[in-house]
């Protein structure tokens, strides 16, 4: 298998320094689950990992890293933290698109961020070169 990369979208890279200006302790919890999963890929799972975003068209290879996991969401009543990425059906790239914080907004904010997360991925595909997506 080759090399795999990772890439950010600038509205991750944005989001993330924000978080970690403002609260320093959230953005710890998602990088170490973001450390995670590029340490163990697709055998990365819940509860920090779920795969199979059913409103981005890359469905089974769009997923997201969560923080606070579901254990402990109970102690942070106003933060569910969102990160969206992508992954190659080989594995030759992740592109991590869209971070946000989901509360509130429950499964909606989903919608949105599903649909830009596939628009961030065409254009990461197109721009950066990335092997694309297979057609059926």
């Amino acid at each position: 298998m080759a090399a795999t990369t990772d890439h950010f979208s600038s509205q991750f890279k944005i989001a993330a320094e924000r978080l970690a200006a403002s609260e320093p302790n959230l953005w710890d919890g998602i990088r170490e689950t973001l450390v995670y999963l590029w340490e163990f890929r697709r055998q990365a799972l819940a509860p920090d990992v779920r795969w199979g975003i059913a409103q981005s068209t890359y469905g089974p290879h769009c997923g997201e890293v969560r923080w606070p996991d579901p254990e402990i969401q109970a102690k942070y009543p106003a933060d569910a933290w969102r990160g969206l990425f992508v992954a190659h059906p080989d594995g030759a790239w992740y592109v991590s698109t869209i971070l946000g914080n989901k509360a509130g907004a429950g499964n909606a904010w989903y919608d949105d961020a599903g649909a830009q997360s596939d628009e961030l991925v065409a254009a990461a595909v197109d721009r950066l070169g990335l092997r694309p997506f297979p057609t059926s």
